[in-house]
């Protein structure tokens, strides 16, 4: 799999955390990370995992498709498809994901209320090795 790294400082990778609340930061436990372009490994590899998880739908998460992969089990949807499932589910049977952008900029209170409803009781935890960051001392 390819991925972006962001080699950051302690000040930027604070900052970065704290813009990134629906995500939290863990360290990879498993990964290993060769340089297509450098002649280097990187052995202590960190990644934000959404809190709620990966969304679901009739049970099973998808994926996004703008994000390569091979071998993807996963459905792959684009963001507006993605967005229209949310909508109906957030508004009603006929709504698309323009009519959710539209509510959200109308009564982002009420909106976030419905989906923590209907929406996030769909997501599912990804199975993988991370320790949540900073790893908590054991009591």
């Amino acid at each position: 799999m390819r991925a972006a790294i962001v080699w950051a400082t302690a000040a930027q990778a604070t900052q970065l955390t704290w813009s990134e609340i629906p995500y939290r930061l863990v360290r990879l436990d498993d990964a290993r990370v060769v340089m297509d372009d450098a002649d280097l490994e990187v052995d202590d590899c960190f990644a934000y995992t959404h809190r709620l998880g990966s969304f679901c739908i009739d049970g099973s998460p998808v994926a996004l498709a703008a994000v390569p992969a091979i071998d993807r089990t996963a459905s792959a949807l684009t963001q507006e498809q993605l967005l229209d499932v949310a909508a109906r589910l957030v508004i009603g049977p006929d709504a698309r994901a323009q009519d959710l952008v539209r509510a959200l900029f109308e009564d982002f209170a009420a909106v976030i209320a419905r989906a923590a409803k209907t929406v996030w009781p769909r997501s599912r935890q990804l199975r993988s090795n991370w320790t949540p960051f900073p790893a908590l001392e054991p009591s």
